[in-house]
């Protein structure tokens, strides 16, 4: 009786070292930290391409409101950089 417990909690101590031992889930990509080039980029590029100088009234509202749009859009983890860099399998590269 005493060998079947102690045969069963070594097997059990070693299922849990085992189950703990291996990596289910692969090591976490920092997508911000890779990315931050191609971040910095599409904020200029946005930047750039909604320019609102010498634009007054609701349409410097409408071109300001869609410049913040394009900018938080950059950095968004629903956003194309950031969302690319999480389906990639590779660890060490933004793409």
């Amino acid at each position: 009786m005493r060998m079947h417990r102690a045969a069963v909690a070594t097997g059990i101590a070693l299922l849990g070292l085992a189950v703990t031992a291996s990596p289910v889930f692969p090591a976490a990509k920092d997508c911000r930290k890779l990315c931050a080039t191609e971040i910095a980029s599409c904020v200029s590029d946005a930047k750039s391409a909604n320019d609102c100088k010498g634009v007054k009234g609701s349409a410097g509202r409408a071109c300001r409101k869609d410049r913040r749009h394009a900018i938080k859009l950059c950095g968004s983890s629903s956003g194309p950089i950031l969302t690319g860099c999480k389906a990639s399998p590779s660890t060490s590269s933004c793409s």
